[in-house]
């Protein structure tokens, strides 16, 4: 298995991920996910739970590259701002990038639930902070476009604003 870790994360440090080996002969499925983190994990489940014959392929193993150096937090904000991604889709909008309803985060406290798996799951509000450059109208601006793609519960207040 090959790594691309850049750290050790806290979520990580008494667990040991299964391995698995390469593929040793041609195989067939309903549906072939690439990435073995938790979205390609969830979107497998999801899909097996639908009667589909999946196989999930990566080269960093279950719960690696970019989930491997996650806080092990699922969220629904993105690293962009949505005025960004409203600005680069013009026309478009904001919403039809936002294809997967709110909450869609809660996800895998569901499958938590379902399948009888204690993680230490819960939901909680998001913050997003200013950092000390920009101003108050950087959160006016993200909670407009935010507004504008639907998402209601959102709020600001000082130098910080919830969604």
């Amino acid at each position: 298995m090959r790594t691309s870790e850049r750290s050790q994360s806290v979520w990580k440090v008494d667990t040991s991920p299964p391995e698995y080996p390469p593929l040793a002969a041609d195989a067939r499925a309903d549906v072939c996910v690439v990435g073995a983190g938790i979205a390609g994990m969830t979107t497998a489940y999801l899909l097996a739970k639908e009667g589909k014959q999946v196989i999930v392929l990566d080269d960093n193993g279950v719960g690696g590259g970019e989930t491997a150096q996650s806080t092990a937090h699922l969220a629904s904000e993105m690293d962009d701002r949505y005025y960004e991604i409203e600005r680069l889709r013009q026309a478009r909008g904001l919403a039809p990038y936002l294809r997967e309803p709110p909450g869609r985060h809660r996800k895998g406290g569901e499958i938590a639930r379902e399948e009888g798996i204690e993680c230490g799951y819960r939901s909680v509000d998001a913050y997003l902070f200013l950092a000390p450059e920009h101003g108050p109208d950087e959160l006016e601006r993200e909670l407009e476009a935010a507004h504008r793609a639907g998402l209601r519960r959102c709020g600001a207040r000082g130098a910080a604003a919830t969604f």
